[in-house]
């Protein structure tokens, strides 16, 4: 009868250590997995962060690019201007002159 109550309290102590073996690594798996989960979570978010640092370098790039287009397009146009202005400047003055002189026949 002492065996027999002792097996059963040797199987209990057995089951308990076994339970308790379980639980632990249940646990050490749970903090595992929520460490890889943390790190993919992370490794995703800073993949994201470089492609959407990418995609801005490259949208600033064309943009510079068109700002660079426009301004040269501006140069050329204002050279253009200029250059007309000195070809015309000497008959603008005398026409201004002329109107300034003779403002009495402009009213």
């Amino acid at each position: 009868m002492k065996d027999s109550i002792n097996s059963v309290i040797s199987i209990d102590n057995k089951t308990r250590q076994l339970v308790q073996n379980t639980e632990d690594e249940i646990t050490a798996l749970r903090e595992d997995l929520q460490k890889k989960l943390v790190d993919m979570e992370n490794k995703s978010l800073e993949e994201a962060k470089n492609e959407a640092q990418a995609k801005f370098e490259s949208i600033k790039k064309s943009f510079e690019a068109k700002e660079q287009s426009i301004l040269l397009e501006n140069k050329e146009k204002a050279a253009n201007v200029e250059s007309e202005y000195l070809k015309e400047e000497k008959t603008l003055i005398d026409r201004a002159i002329s109107i300034i002189l003779n403002e009495e026949d402009y009213e």
